[in-house]
């Protein structure tokens, strides 16, 4: 039996009729259908920034169904930044389980914006295999800050000391006279 993918939730019923011959029975069942679209819900648990060169995101990934999920997989994709893992296996969730999740990111990119964050949820419901794409967000990349010259700034420093030492002494000078 299929459903349609925008089937409202609740619970439909099944007229199931059977007709038998001369020699069985008639049989009429009522089939309760329950249609759930509850699943997988990845939530951040830190602002999704990273720095020019790369850094780590952290995601709670949650079980919202009533029932059990198994071969649960979290996949990152994002252009510009590689993930290590790659793909990160949950296994098993039960209903209204939370796990925390880690990935680490080098930004191979040229973005200085952000980037576009898609994940990929690959699980088990039963014997139906769900692949969805959940919580599009977009990764905050914070941009090279130039370092200034320190020793243009030091020099400037000390020829702007010997200026005001110069004219101390020179005004001290002055008035003496």
């Amino acid at each position: 039996m299929q459903v349609s993918d925008d089937a409202a939730d609740g619970t439909e019923h099944l007229n199931l009729a059977l007709t038998g011959s001369s020699h069985t029975y008639n049989a009429k069942w009522n089939v309760p259908i329950k249609v759930e679209s509850a699943g997988i819900k990845i939530i951040p648990s830190k602002p999704l920034k990273l720095a020019c060169d790369g850094g780590k995101i952290e995601f709670d990934v949650a079980n919202t169904h009533s029932s059990t999920f198994t071969s649960v997989s979290i996949e990152p994709r994002a252009d510009g930044i590689t993930f290590t893992p790659t793909e990160y296996f949950i296994g098993t969730m039960e209903p209204d389980e939370l796990f925390t999740i880690e990935f680490d990111c080098e930004v191979t990119g040229n973005s200085t914006d952000g980037a576009d964050l898609h994940l990929y949820s690959e699980y088990r419901n039963g014997n139906n295999r769900q692949e969805v794409i959940l919580n599009n967000r977009v990764i905050e990349i914070e941009p090279v800050v130039q370092e200034g010259n320190s020793s243009a700034v030091m020099i400037g420093a000390a020829l702007l000391l010997v200026v005001v030492v110069g004219a101390g002494v020179y005004h001290r000078k002055r008035r003496r006279n």
